[in-house]
């Protein structure tokens, strides 16, 4: 998949420090440090639903953390939407 031209708008997840939960976000690629990360580490996506869709897959490969662990981020962060 071709990253964002610079100045369009993609989807990511933030997760946080403690890697125990994250949230979908709507980023300007301006090719920053952040920007550089996220498509190098496949966390993004041109559109929210294709992220959600990615969302297990990417949170297991960042985080690091076991499939329940992951399941319970998902679902807590789908729980505050």
């Amino acid at each position: 998949m071709d990253k964002p031209a610079i100045h369009s708008l993609y989807y990511a997840m933030d997760i946080a420090e403690d890697l125990q939960s994250f949230s979908y976000i709507q980023k300007e690629n301006v090719m920053d440090q952040m920007d550089r990360y996220n498509f190098a580490a496949g966390n993004w996506a041109p559109t929210l639903e294709e992220l959600k869709g990615k969302a297990f897959a990417i949170l297991l490969f960042l985080t690091g953390e076991d499939e329940a662990t992951v399941s319970q981020m998902i679902f807590d962060a789908e729980k505050n939407d």
